[in-house]
């Protein structure tokens, strides 16, 4: 697997090196050499001369192609370790292609033109005129820079899948644990102190490395973490700045929660302490103090009051079944709405809703969707 690995990086180091680089100079020349041909085709006039549309189309393709060659050799460093996304790579060669099947069309309809041209002047000796001639010359070469244009094409091609074949792997190492790191920036306090890109990168930086492992690039992002974890949270600045901003969001929230509801200040912070604690008890990792005054919010919101005494499981079990199970706002409303009622504890409804759900499905043998019912 080591030596497969090996040999693609080298092929594809080889094909940006020589030919890709080659092709470019090749390509801008040939654009050049393409555009006095169709002049000379035009000028030259007569029923099989390149009209004005083909030219435009023709130049165009060049140019395309020109620019989608600089480009691949801009990134070649990048490309070579592996570090475009699939997804760019994937437009690459979706604008490859693109550019490709246009200078089929165009040689097509030249080599239609040549043909035609050719037999005119074979069926009828008065045909062999020195404007006809010349535009067999002319139409034969302009055909040579579009077959030129598909070669290259091609190559770019090649580098392109070699590319995405490397970046698949490179994916495949990263695994669930790449997909997570992506998201590291979002968890609450530990999220202030990590640079999940630069975690990312390491890991790619050891995935691209010819024989590595899954182990070896999770080993790589878990040390990285690591570091980044033992320098930002020592640093006095770091944790200063993050101190200040979760304080300004804080008190950003206890300011709403005081205009909102026509309170004290005093009473706004005392709600707000009461969503922490009630984030807390929920012993749900995924639920935290914004998630108890969003669910607090939309309940209010949704009974048209401004209440300050929601009862507290109803806000943390609505918290919970909007975050986790995406329940909309109305249904949230709904479900408050009958837990006040029976006088129930909202969690055992959720917990009864869900038990009625399973027997209505061994009953009928019949699958259903658990949060859809709730919903």
């Amino acid at each position: 697997m080591a030596n497969e690995e090996e040999k693609e990086k080298i092929e594809l180091g080889k094909l940006y090196s020589e030919v890709l680089r080659e092709n470019l100079g090749i390509q801008r020349v040939n654009t050049d050499e393409l555009k006095i041909q169709i002049d000379l085709s035009k000028e030259i006039g007569g029923a099989f001369k390149i009209t004005n549309e083909q030219g435009k189309a023709i130049l165009k393709n060049s140019r395309d192609l020109s620019k989608q060659t600089a480009n691949i050799l801009r990134d070649e460093e990048a490309i070579i370790k592996g570090r475009r996304s699939k997804r760019d790579i994937d437009k690459e060669i979706t604008k490859s292609t693109q550019t490709q099947n246009s200078a089929l069309k165009e040689i097509t309809q030249v080599t239609s033109q040549l043909a035609s041209l050719q037999d005119r002047m074979k069926d009828d000796p008065k045909e062999v005129t020195e404007a006809n001639m010349d535009q067999e010359k002319v139409l034969k070469n302009i055909k040579f820079g579009l077959q030129s244009n598909i070669d290259i094409s091609k190559e770019n091609l090649v580098a392109l899948k070699q590319e995405l074949a490397i970046r698949k792997r490179i994916e495949k190492k990263l695994g669930v644990l790449g997909k997570l790191v992506k998201g590291v920036g979002k968890i609450p306090i530990v999220g202030e102190f990590l640079k999940a890109d630069k975690i990312l990168e390491e890991m790619e930086e050891k995935a691209a490395k010819v024989g590595s492992t899954k182990f070896d690039v999770m080993s790589a992002g878990i040390m990285e973490m690591g570091a980044q974890l033992k320098e930002n949270m020592l640093d006095p600045f770091v944790i200063l700045t993050s101190m200040f901003a979760a304080g300004f969001t804080v008190d950003q929230s206890i300011t709403e929660l005081e205009r909102s509801l026509g309170v004290s200040r005093d009473q706004a912070t005392g709600i707000r302490k009461n969503f922490e604690t009630l984030a807390t008890s929920t012993k749900n990792t995924s639920i935290n103090s914004l998630d108890i005054e969003k669910s607090f919010n939309n309940l209010n919101e949704q009974f048209g009051t401004a209440s300050t005494i929601l009862r507290d499981d109803i806000v943390t079990e609505m918290a919970e079944l909007g975050k986790l199970t995406n329940m909309s706002a109305e249904s949230q409303a709904n479900f408050a709405r009958f837990a006040n009622i029976s006088g129930k504890n909202a969690a055992v409804i959720t917990t009864e809703t869900r038990r009625a759900v399973v027997s209505a499905e061994q009953e009928k043998g019949l699958r259903l969707d658990i949060n859809k019912v709730l919903d």
